[in-house]
């Protein structure tokens, strides 16, 4: 009888190879070489003696090693689970509290916007943070935890596979010696016919018949079983190098919200001084806001004037930059009807490239009923959370058509584009191109900003981030109609 390594135990994160698992498939195999060893000794008894104390030797040796190492896994894994306990109470307790704040949260977005409902608001959202920050920390540690395990795996699994290739060496060795074989060499005969037209009696022809299809079994079973440790150690090996990555993606979350908590902070202490935490000045900034951005809807409504005149320098400059001067007239129409349907969406409008990379998703929506709750004015923008100094990337081809420097006040760079749409980029932190300026799909326009209390930001602001605003015809419209929505970070 074949010894066969038995099922995978269980384990909570999916199937994983063990020690335990790795000595009964190598005690399988030693016990299949004694057996093949013992079974021919009648003929090659004196052959066989040192093979056998050979693979006795090999079997004490790597059992004894593997019962040590089983010992210690078990002894750390029980330790390692008390750990593991600890740290998804304490998640869990952190997650109850994080929740119970947000909440609060909500409540406080109710209140009418006065400077003692946004202090509240912001000491909050601190306090959420630093939850936010303590339940990432628990979660770096598992995961950690869980690269040391993975990692004591694969060492195993790999020395798994040089003990199951000795044991398959040694196989070989049998069955190819000269001497152990049941054959004379002076039979010519071979395979089947050699059994029964050879010169011994039928009861050494059955034997010899059993002895090859052992064998055959034989070397059947040891390549499944080291097929088996191979497949075993690849799991092993991607399960670590995913653990491995989530690690990476942990700790810049860790390193977000840590600056996210930087942020909160200079917002509470720069409000404090632009106000001298008095209500009346609080209401002054928010009125001033107010006007500001009338201001600035008017302006985008009175360049629509232009904008057919811009559209039709938009496509000439296309047209040229693809060296139209070459071009029979025929193909220049023939051009621009491919450049009129290049970029937009399925429903016709203009289809525009992210100005930053919205890797941490919105901070705020489109009309988003928070903002106008703590900021007393609607919102028609998104707010993109980016790292202070990110490169603005025009979303497509068009015209710078008025930039602001307000030096620490509010900053923005309004773009004109085809189809009557028109961006603006707001709390730039610099400015790279001046009105009048072609820009082309992708090209550097700015740096971000939005960091309270540095260039570029105005006052009305919470952290650094692109706020981003698009007008159809004039009008404020949702600018993820015409973003690619897919790549938002799923929540």
């Amino acid at each position: 009888m074949l010894c066969r390594r038995g099922p995978a135990g269980y384990n909570p994160r999916g199937f994983s190879l063990t020690t335990m698992h790795i000595k009964h498939t190598l005690l399988a195999g030693f016990v299949l070489c004694a057996y093949l060893v013992t079974s021919t000794a009648v003929f090659a008894q004196s052959t066989t003696d040192s093979l056998v104390d050979e693979i006795k030797k090999k079997q004490e040796a790597i059992t004894k090693s593997l019962n040590a190492k089983t010992s210690e896994s078990e002894a750390a894994l029980g330790a390692q689970k008390q750990q593991l306990s600890a740290r998804q109470q304490e998640l869990k307790q952190v997650e109850e509290q994080i929740s119970s704040y947000e909440k609060e949260l909500e409540g406080l977005h109710d209140q009418i916007s006065t400077l003692t409902n946004q202090l509240a608001l912001i000491e909050n959202a601190i306090v959420i943070t630093q939850l936010k920050i303590r339940a990432v920390l628990i979660q770096i540690a598992e995961k950690e935890q869980d690269i040391v395990e993975n990692t004591e795996n694969v060492d195993v699994a790999q020395v798994a596979v040089e003990n199951q290739k000795d044991i398959l060496r040694t196989f070989m060795s049998l069955l190819f010696k000269q001497d152990m074989l049941y054959f004379s060499k002076d039979e010519a005969l071979s395979g089947d016919a050699s059994l029964y037209l050879g010169s011994s009696s039928i009861t050494t022809v059955l034997t010899r018949k059993r002895y090859l299809e052992t064998l055959q079994r034989a070397g059947t079973h040891m390549l499944e079983d080291f097929k088996d440790i191979g497949t075993l150690l690849s799991v092993q090996r991607t399960q670590l190098a995913n653990d491995q990555k989530k690690l990476v993606s942990l700790k810049d979350q860790l390193a977000y919200e840590e600056r996210h908590l930087d942020e909160q902070k200079q917002t509470k202490s720069y409000l404090l001084t632009e106000t001298q935490g008095k209500e009346e000045n609080y209401q002054n900034l928010l009125e001033e806001s107010r006007r500001e951005q009338d201001n600035i809807t008017l302006e985008v409504e009175q360049m629509q004037t232009n904008i057919k005149d811009i559209e039709a320098r938009i496509r000439a400059y296309q047209v040229t930059s693809l060296g139209s001067s070459s071009l029979s007239a025929a193909e220049i129409e023939q051009r621009k009807k491919v450049l009129e349907s290049l970029g937009t969406t399925a429903d016709g409008k203009l289809g525009l490239s992210w100005p930053v990379e919205p890797k941490r998703g919105l901070s705020a929506y489109f009309q988003d009923p928070t903002y106008q709750s703590v900021f007393g004015v609607a919102h028609s923008a998104i707010d993109i959370p980016t790292p202070q100094g990110t490169e603005i990337k025009a979303p497509a081809d068009g015209y710078v058509t008025k930039v602001k420097d307000a030096g620490m006040g509010y900053s923005y760079i309004i773009v004109a584009h085809t189809g009557g749409v028109m961006t603006l980029y707001g709390h730039v932190s610099e400015i790279w191109v001046k009105a009048g300026d072609y820009v082309a799909r992708g090209q550097g326009i700015g740096k971000s900003g939005a960091q309270p209390g540095t260039k570029g930001a105005g006052w009305m602001t919470t952290g650094a981030h692109l706020h981003f605003e698009v007008f159809q015809d004039g009008k404020h419209v949702n600018p993820l109609l015409y973003l690619d929505n897919s790549v938002l970070p799923k929540k």
